[in-house]
């Protein structure tokens, strides 16, 4: 292992990190829906400014190199959402409604 490994291991994290980034403002200012194909790993390229030879050593060139760039991108993005607030407020309000279940009175139910 020579000294330069941990550099460039560096390096191509930092570039991968700019690449999802730039495919996240992508999707913020274009919307997800559709989907994913909004974004393209050259525009990704382009936006994040990691030189076009970096990327193509991040995602392997070929058929799959932009399924495999928009996989990474889905995966980054589902890991970005915290679930907690949304979570704490479903409980919140199951917690609230669970004495109104459990009488089973109509009347209490309505409301």
């Amino acid at each position: 292992m020579s000294s330069n490994e941990p550099k460039k291991r560096l390096k191509a994290a930092e570039s991968r990190r700019a690449l999802l980034d730039a495919g996240l403002e992508l999707l913020k200012s274009r919307g997800v829906a559709p989907g994913l194909d909004r974004v393209t790993l050259k525009e990704a390229i382009e936006l994040s400014g990691v030189p076009r030879s970096t990327a193509y050593r991040l995602y392997e060139g070929g058929k799959g190199q932009l399924d495999e760039y928009r996989a990474d991108l889905l995966s980054d993005l589902d890991n970005s959402i915290d679930p907690g607030p949304t979570m704490a407020a479903i409980e919140g309000v199951i917690a609230e409604v669970q004495p109104r279940i459990a009488s089973r009175d109509p009347e209490r139910l309505a409301t």
